[in-house]
C-alpha cells in the first residue's frame, strides 16, 4: 500500500479502535448481528489483535475482516484468548498496491472476555482488524459460500464488489467487507440491501452484513465517494437449525386473478419462515394504481407466515393487467386482470 496511507498526527501513530453493538432480533434462532470491534496499525508486525468490549457468548460465529500490507499471507491463521479454532474463508493480495485482505471466521465459539490475533507469518505494515460477532449461525461447516475481487473502483452506487458466488440455503449471512487500496480516504457506504457494521483508519476499510433470503448468487457491494482502487471480499454463512435468517418473501397469490371494476381480489403474501414477535411488515406496490391500488404495506403477525389484504379495482375504460409486487428481503409478484 502507498506509503500516505500511514496515519501519523504530531508524530505519533494513531491507533484507533471501535465497539459497537446491533439490537438482538427476537425471533428463536435468528440471526443476530451481536456486537463489532476494530482497530488500525500501521507499524509493521507480523500480527494483529483486537479484543471484543463485551463478553462472545457460547455457540456463536466470529468472523475476522482483516487487512495487511507490503506481503502476500499465504499462511495468515487466527487464534483468540478462548482457545476457538479459526478458518480462512478467503485471502487475497493486492501485488501493485501491496496491500492484503482476509476474512477468517470461528464457529460454534466458547464463551467469556476474548481478544483475537491474526498471524501474518512476516512482518507487515499497514495493518487493520475488525472482529465481529453473530448468532444464529450453524454451529458446524457454517460457511457456504466466498469471493473475493480486486479492481479499479468507481463511484456509481453498487460500484464495488467482492464478485458472486452461489448459496445453496436460504437465509444465509452475508459477511462483506472492502478495503480503498489508493492510500487516500473517502466514504465507504454499504451497498443495497446491507448494513455497515464498522469501519476504521478515516475509513479505508469498512465491514457490512445482510440475510439473503432466497439462496442463488450473490455479491457483497460497497458504494465508493472515491473512484479508488479496492479490495473486497464475501463470506456467506448458513443459519443454524432453529431456522435462521430474517424471513422473506416467497409468494404472492390473488384470488381471484379477474376482477371487474369496484369488485375487490384478495391477495395473500408467503414468508419463507415465521415472522418474529414484533411481526414483519411487507411492502406492495402496483404497477397500475389506476386499475388497481393496494396498500403500501401489510403485517405479516408474530409466529405466522402469512397476511392478506384487499385490492379494489378501480374503473376502466378498457382491460388492464396489473403486476402487484410484495417485497421483504425478495420480491413475489401477482397478475391481476381488471376488466
Amino acid at each position: 500500500m502507498k506509503s500516505d496511507k500511514r496515519l501519523w498526527i504530531s508524530g505519533i501513530l494513531v491507533w484507533v479502535a471501535i465497539t459497537v453493538f446491533g439490537s438482538p432480533e427476537t425471533a428463536a434462532g435468528a440471526i443476530t448481528f451481536v456486537q463489532t470491534a476494530g482497530a488500525t496499525n500501521d507499524a509493521p508486525s507480523s500480527s494483529v489483535a483486537q479484543a471484543f468490549g463485551a463478553s462472545n457468548t457460547a455457540g456463536n460465529l466470529i468472523v475476522v475482516a482483516v487487512s495487511w500490507g507490503d506481503n502476500p499471507a499465504p499462511s495468515i491463521s487466527g487464534t483468540d484468548t478462548l482457545g476457538n479454532a479459526y478458518l480462512v474463508a478467503t485471502n487475497d493480495f493486492d501485488a501493485n498496491n501491496r496491500q492484503g485482505l482476509a476474512i477468517l471466521f470461528a464457529p460454534n465459539i466458547r464463551a467469556g472476555a476474548n481478544t483475537v490475533t491474526v498471524n501474518f507469518g512476516a512482518a507487515d505494515g499497514y495493518r487493520r482488524i475488525i472482529v465481529s460477532e453473530y448468532s444464529g449461525i450453524a454451529t458446524a461447516s457454517p460457511l457456504d459460500a466466498a469471493a473475493h475481487n480486486q479492481a479499479a473502483g468507481t463511484t456509481a452506487t453498487n460500484g464495488v464488489t467482492s464478485g458472486a458466488a452461489t448459496t445453496t440455503v436460504n437465509g444465509d449471512l452475508i459477511f462483506g467487507v472492502a478495503v480503498d487500496d489508493s492510500g487516500l480516504f473517502g466514504t465507504i457506504t454499504a451497498g443495497t440491501g446491507f448494513t455497515r457494521r464498522a469501519f476504521v483508519n478515516n475509513m479505508d476499510m469498512a465491514t457490512e452484513d445482510g440475510i439473503q433470503g432466497t439462496a442463488g448468487p450473490i455479491a457483497a457491494t460497497f458504494t465508493f465517494s472515491r473512484a479508488d482502487r479496492y479490495l473486497a471480499q464475501m463470506a456467506a454463512f448458513k443459519p443454524g437449525s432453529g431456522g435462521g435468517g430474517s424471513p422473506s418473501v416467497s409468494s404472492l397469490a390473488c384470488n381471484p386473478a379477474s376482477v371487474t371494476s369496484g369488485a375487490a381480489t384478495t391477495c395473500t403474501v408467503t414468508l419463507t419462515q415465521p415472522a418474529p414477535t414484533n411481526g414483519r411488515t411487507v411492502t406492495l406496490a402496483s404497477n397500475n394504481t389506476t386499475a388497481l391500488p393496494v396498500p403500501g404495506s401489510v403485517t405479516v403477525p408474530a409466529n405466522s407466515t402469512t397476511a392478506t389484504f384487499t385490492a379494489t379495482a378501480g374503473s376502466v375504460a378498457t382491460t388492464q393487467t396489473v403486476t402487484v409486487t410484495a417485497t421483504l428481503g425478495a420480491s413475489a409478484t401477482a397478475t391481476v386482470t381488471v376488466a
